[in-house]
């Protein structure tokens, strides 16, 4: 993730966090007086701070200083995500949801009105709503303190939600496990599959440039479409979009972007450039 400009943060479960800073790389869970982290996610807030997923529990970064956060449910966060009014969402197994609110934690329950078991995403629209993924297939959204849920009523095919994003235009797009991609168009989901054209039908990374090319990380590798396509597509307009993979040719053999299922596994840095997270590495 991106955290103040010209800081690139990486998480590394085995080789701890590193930070890419003035074209230099340090790991700096290997720091005199850091605790020796093994790190699953990184995730920066609205001021600029990191937040860590880590062995010990949830942590934040604080200048050049770490320090570990409370929370009483730390086991079991797959997803880390900061809003832009400052609150730092986390969710995982067994029905834990929640925010970080400055540095007080509120807890969602089904008393609340979300009943799902396993959050593995969220994103945000432009009206500060933010939308929660889950493994059972269902797509939450949080909106002046209620819960809707949306379904296979709404148009969900029902496989898990692995990744979501609101683009520059408002579409939320959603990666499938098996599922396919998933578009808000018009106030409803519409479904797009290998069958119109998409390489891969497991999509866990999204990401959208500044040439209208929507970017997708799957387990058969890294491939881009452009928006207006996948648009069409999704209204029916037409049948297939021209999806263009990267590959051996483009360096990339082999490359899959099916990791440990932890968010966010990719970022779009300010200056352009799209960061994704495979199996060999940072691209």
């Amino acid at each position: 993730c991106e955290g103040r400009p010209g800081e690139l943060w990486f998480a590394n479960r085995g080789g701890g966090l590193a930070r890419l800073k003035d074209g230099r790389v340090e790991v700096l869970s290997q720091r005199k007086g850091w605790p020796r982290l093994f790190v699953n996610i990184v995730c920066p807030d609205a001021r600029g701070r990191i937040w860590l997923l880590a062995d010990t529990g949830i942590h934040r970064v604080e200048g050049e200083t770490v320090r570990r956060v409370e929370v009483a449910r730390p086991g079991g966060v797959r997803v880390l995500f900061g809003a832009r009014n400052g609150d730092v969402w986390m969710g995982g197994e067994e029905g834990l949801l929640g925010r970080f609110q400055g540095d007080a934690f509120q807890a969602f329950s089904e008393a609340d009105g979300f009943t799902a078991r396993q959050t593995r995403t969220f994103a945000e629209d432009a009206e500060g709503r933010v939308w929660i993924g889950t493994a059972e297939g269902d797509v939450f959204a949080f909106h002046d303190g209620t819960f809707t849920r949306h379904s296979r009523d709404d148009g969900l095919p029902g496989a898990a939600i692995r990744v979501m994003r609101v683009d520059s235009g408002g579409v939320l797009w959603a990666g499938t496990v098996g599922g396919g991609l998933l578009a808000r168009v018009d106030g409803k989901f519409r479904r797009l599959t290998d069958a119109h054209g998409l390489p891969a039908d497991y999509i866990s990374q999204v990401l959208e440039d500044s040439r209208g090319r929507m970017w997708f990380g799957s387990y058969r590798g890294i491939f881009h479409v452009a928006r207006k396509e996948l648009l069409a597509c999704a209204r029916g307009e037409t049948r297939r979009v021209n999806a263009v993979t990267f590959g051996k040719s483009e360096g990339l053999p082999g490359v899959s972007c099916m990791g440990e299922d932890h968010q966010p596994a990719a970022w779009p840095g300010r200056d352009g450039r799209l960061w994704l997270a495979t199996r060999k590495g940072v691209l």
